[in-house]
């Protein structure tokens, strides 16, 4: 009897351990990651913008 009591308090411990790592993981990696994302989104928006002005000067000097 006494070594179930154990265990059920080495697996409430391993629980309680987990349940911590998961809310780590999800308040601060998961926040890092998405602002990362958001910065990569902006590069490539930037970029796009960019090529789309190259190509309608190209166009321009062609037609005009």
């Amino acid at each position: 009897m006494i070594e179930i009591e154990v265990t059920i308090q080495k697996l409430d411990k391993e629980v309680a351990l987990i349940n911590q790592r998961l809310d780590t993981i999800q308040n601060n990696h998961l926040e890092h990651l998405d602002q990362k994302v958001n910065l990569v989104l902006k590069i490539v928006a930037t970029v796009g913008v960019l090529v789309a002005g190259q190509v309608l000067a190209l166009l321009f000097r062609f037609i005009g």
